[in-house]
């Protein structure tokens, strides 16, 4: 079992390692054999894995990390695939879909597309500071109080962190994870 563990944490620690080699080292979106939704999809497990939630956030069931893609969904099999079989501090990964953010219960990390921008501000509000990573990839959406930002520069995807809202939320992303983000948000401005 605990050899186990060792293999799959060595395994992850590959895949970071090819997916921070991708975004940073020499290889373009357009060079590399993934899509840019197939790399975002990396990214989104990864995320996974240099969060801590705090245990209220899994008490509807606490063996499970739920996934969900609020908006159109250009990626739910490839992040499917990602996943598939793996765990993350003994819970299952599952991957959900939703159309509103009504349908959005028992969820710890929602990627909100960009089909959702105009109503970014909306949909952040109605989630408030509960324990939901937020990951997107409209344009200013840390600023708009997002956690995460996804976005291409030179034809590679990089991220920008909110960590007041991770904090607000009752989130803790690791050190490691904060030191790989392009630009980091620990302040409000614009009276937010």
């Amino acid at each position: 079992m605990y050899l186990n563990r060792i293999i799959q944490v060595f395994k992850d620690a590959i895949l970071v390692a090819i997916l921070v080699s991708s975004v940073f080292g020499q290889g373009s979106v357009s060079d590399l054999p993934f899509s840019e939704y197939e790399i975002k999809a990396g990214f989104l497990y990864n995320f996974c894995l240099f969060v801590d939630w705090p245990a209220e956030a899994f008490a509807a069931d606490s063996t499970i990390l739920r996934i969900g893609i609020l908006g159109t969904d250009r990626f739910k099999t490839k992040l499917k695939r990602v996943v598939a079989g793996k765990t993350i501090r003994n819970k299952k990964l599952v991957v959900s879909t939703y159309r509103s953010i009504d349908e959005v219960h028992n969820c710890h990390v929602l990627f909100i597309s960009r089909s959702e921008t105009k109503r970014l501000r909306y949909i952040l509000g109605k989630i408030g500071t509960a324990s939901i990573l937020t990951i997107g990839e409209s344009h200013n959406f840390v600023e708009s109080g997002g956690m995460i930002e996804l976005f291409n520069k030179n034809r590679k995807v990089r991220f920008n962190i909110n960590q007041i809202a991770a904090r607000q939320a009752g989130l803790r992303i690791s050190a490691r994870l904060l030191n790989l983000a392009e630009n980091l948000k620990l302040s409000y401005t614009n009276g937010k």
